[in-house]
């Protein structure tokens, strides 16, 4: 007998192992383990395998061990599929997924160790371009090699396997080339469901490969800065100033380009992707430096947090070259992910938009700010999970069973929106707030703070604090009073292994003048007293003798009277029940209650070295609310912390890059 292949598997005698084969054309594979997470492998590769189909074994020897069975098979012919492969770039080297949780190597010193990759999959393979190179990668073969088209030249090429363009994208069976710097304007496309040919025909057919621009024509327009999937077998154009969407089928010639808006742009090539509403119709969300937009099926984008929130999500225009976004959607979570990162993961502030929440719908609440140990460079969808990237060369996920962002503690804090009746001129009374958190909840502290604006109730340096304390789960009503002109509801879990479940909050809402003697306001000074002018020097009276101002004999007129006493000014009592009208409400806006979707743990990090599975943890979502923002670990400065914990571990020291 002939030993054509063989692996340690480290399995002691008196322990059940497995046993699996694969044949892949000229190749045998033989894995061999307890579980898939310990399994190894051997292979041997030959060109006359099924010649000795009969004649070959797979076994596994180990000494003293005992065999419970035997099985004979023999060599057939079947089509096998991948449900799924992740793949990723990490410091120039190409990884890919085959289970969930775990990556291996296929390729090393596939890109340059630093810069940006894009990819996109079209039938059965990975297409991938960054740093002036282009790869194809086969997740059959496992192999990567130089993606060089046998009819025609990739935009910019030089050489095998060399490009100037930036983003790719798959739409209607081809791929799609844009961000050329000496082409900004044009898109090219490979021929129907065959990648390798990209040679544009002098007579357009059915299926021919194609080039377009942006614009009125190739000249008219602005640099292309974002490629995605839109609405209805839409393609997204996103340029610097301007969206734009091909409609139409390129490879029937029936495609046209249609611009939307001449007023924003995208963030970056990953700052926009295609998602289904929760009314069931398709949309591309987009991130600009102005803020987050909805766009429907070639409509006007919709700018979602228009009059909720400007912090976080926007900055000036000078600031956008040193900002990076990506935008990622979890759809298990109903979570959005707007991750923008400003170059130090000290001051970069990311954001969850709570679908449940919001309803992309303008003006809606919904925006959780968190802040992570980590700077993000990508994210990407593997098995319907999100998996996020690391400046360091990590790759982490949410996990709902760690208990701190990768050994870092977490404070949960939600910070309610403002409560305040109608008008500015009257304080507002609040009594019996009922916090009803969920089972799994820790305890959390409530305190409720008071300012003379909605600007100050919001500002931890100028707000007073009216009340705090502990509330449990299943609590009776609070029996907390307060009074100022405005007022705002926190709830904070500070344990690093805390849980913040909140279902609702519900309080009693009254209203009253505004109250001088609490010192919300400082008492006017009292109105001068109009009288009349005195005479400093009388006129001489007429001859005759005498003196005065008057009638003959000259007599002196008589003073004029006292002034009357000031007017008293009010005072209001201090008390609350200060013939306020007393009416149901909430923490969350009158009669708009507070509904958690699930357990929030505090989202934390958690992770695994060399190849396991790094865990981002936590469902932990704040109900937020519009107005309501902060950062997660309060870094200082700015309003008050509406935090979202979150968290993660090392899997290698390599730069990611791309998914």
């Amino acid at each position: 007998m002939t030993t054509h292949a063989a692996i340690p598997h480290g399995i002691s005698a008196g322990n059940p192992i497995r046993l699996r084969v694969r044949i892949n054309g000229d190749t045998i594979t033989a894995y061999v383990g307890q579980t898939d997470d310990d399994e190894v492998e051997c292979e041997h590769t030959s060109t006359s395998l099924r010649s000795y189909s009969g004649r070959a074994g797979v076994v596994s020897a180990v000494d003293g061990a005992v065999v419970s069975y035997w099985q004979v098979g023999t060599v057939e012919d079947r089509i096998l599929t991948l449900d799924e492969v992740g793949v990723t770039v990490i410091g120039g080297a190409l990884y890919r997924s085959l289970r969930e949780g775990q990556w291996e190597l296929v390729a090393e010193d596939v890109f340059p160790r630093v810069g940006s990759v894009s990819g996109a999959a079209l039938l059965g393979d990975m297409y991938l371009i960054g740093g002036g190179l282009a790869k194809v990668y086969d997740a059959i073969d496992n192999t990567v090699g130089n993606y060089t088209p046998t009819v025609g030249a990739l935009p910019g090429q030089t050489a095998p396997g060399t490009t100037t363009a930036t983003m790719v994208v798959e739409h209607l069976g081809g791929l799609v080339f844009a961000g050329m710097p000496e082409e900004s304007l044009t898109i090219y496309g490979t021929r129907l469901n065959d990648p390798m040919d990209i040679e544009v025909p002098a007579v357009q057919l059915a299926g021919s490969p194609y080039v377009t621009g942006v614009g009125n024509n190739v000249t008219v327009g602005d640099p292309i800065r974002c490629l995605a999937s839109g609405t209805n077998s839409s393609l997204f154009i996103g340029c610097t100033n301007s969206l734009n969407f091909m409609l139409g089928n390129p490879y029937l010639a029936t495609d046209s380009i249609e611009t939307i808006d001449r007023t924003v742009g995208p963030s970056g090539p990953d700052s926009a992707l295609r998602i289904t509403s929760p009314n069931g119709g398709q949309a591309v969300l987009m991130h600009s430096m102005h803020g987050l937009y909805y766009i429907g099926l070639a409509g006007s984008p919709v700018k979602l947090n228009e009059n909720v929130l400007d912090e976080y999500l926007t900055y000036p225009s000078d600031a956008q070259s040193g900002r990076d976004v990506v935008l990622i959607r979890d759809p298990a979570r109903q979570w959005l992910h707007v991750f923008i990162d400003d170059g130090s993961a000290d001051t970069s502030v990311h954001l969850i938009y709570h679908e449940a929440t919001g309803k992309y719908r303008r003006g809606a609440p919904g925006y959780y700010p968190i802040t992570l140990p980590f700077r993000v460079t990508a994210a990407g969808l593997v098995r319907g999970v999100p998996i996020i990237g690391t400046h360091d060369g990590r790759l982490v996920r949410f996990s709902e069973s760690a208990t701190g962002d990768l050994g870092e503690p977490v404070e949960s804090l939600i910070t309610m929106q403002l409560i305040d009746e109608p008008s500015m001129d009257n304080d507002v009374i609040v009594s019996r707030p009922h916090v009803q958190l969920g089972a799994n909840s820790s305890e959390a502290t409530m305190r409720l703070y008071g300012g003379a604006t909605a600007e100050d109730a919001f500002d931890p340096d100028v707000r007073r604090q009216l009340w705090q304390e502990t509330v449990s789960v299943r609590q009776f009503p609070s029996s907390a009073r307060a009074r100022a002109p405005f007022i705002t509801m926190a709830l904070e879990v500070a344990s690093a292994a805390g849980r913040l479940v909140l279902e609702r909050v519900e309080l009693t809402l009254g209203e009253a003048a505004r109250s001088i003697a609490s010192g919300w306001v400082s008492r006017p000074s009292p109105a001068s007293i109009c009288t009349p002018p005195a005479s400093t020097t009388p006129p001489d009276g007429p001859s005759g003798g005498g003196t005065g101002s008057g009638g003959p004999g000259g007599g002196s007129s008589p003073p004029p009277p006292p002034p009357p006493p000031p007017p008293t000014t009010p005072t209001a009592p201090s008390g609350i029940d200060d013939g306020g009208t007393t009416l149901g409400g909430s923490a969350y806006g009158q009669w708009h209650y507070l509904n958690a979707a699930s357990d929030f743990p505090g989202p934390f990090f958690t992770g695994y070295p060399g190849g396991s599975d790094t865990i981002l943890s936590g469902d932990a979502m704040r109900k937020s609310n519009p107005g309501g923002i902060g950062r997660n670990r309060d870094s200082g400065g700015g309003p008050d912390t509406n935090n979202n914990p979150v968290g993660v571990t090392s899997v290698g020291d390599a730069e990611i890059t791309v998914f």
